[in-house]
């Protein structure tokens, strides 16, 4: 006899309230080279190789009640209200360019969410932008 499991979706959006909603969320960049800090790394070490200067502002916003999406079979949330809804985290250069390789996403004040890797290293120039889209979700 086989037994198969299926989650509620109200399942995953209790978990993803008591996980993302109404927390702050924060995207920043930073430089580390080939050695260096990695997901198990704390916060305050991110934050010790986060660039500076040339512009660079974190980017930062709260993160709104999610929705589910049928089509994924997972709560999805980001910075608006419902389903399908991502966090853009926009860097603009201004007065030299940004230079990274990593950039990290922060939830609250000190739980480190994730770490995308550039490779190679990115350089935003002078006057140009950069988003990065983040979708935070539970699910299967």
């Amino acid at each position: 006899m086989a037994l198969s499991v299926t989650l509620s979706p109200n399942e995953f959006a209790r978990v993803a309230a008591a996980a993302y909603e109404g927390k702050a969320i924060r995207v920043s960049l930073a430089s580390v080279g080939t050695t260096g800090f990695t997901a198990s790394s704390t916060v305050s070490q991110w934050d010790s190789v986060k660039i500076s200067g040339n512009g660079y502002a974190d980017f930062s916003t709260t993160v709104a009640t999610g929705g589910y999406d049928a089509t994924d079979g997972r709560y999805e949330l980001g910075a608006q209200a419902g389903a399908n809804t991502f966090v853009d985290a926009t860097f603009t250069a201004s007065g030299g360019s940004l230079n990274y390789d990593r950039v990290y996403v922060v939830l609250g004040t000190s739980n480190l969410h994730s770490v995308l890797i550039e490779s190679p290293a990115a350089t935003v120039a002078s006057g140009s932008s950069i988003t990065y889209r983040i979708q935070l979700a539970v699910g299967a």
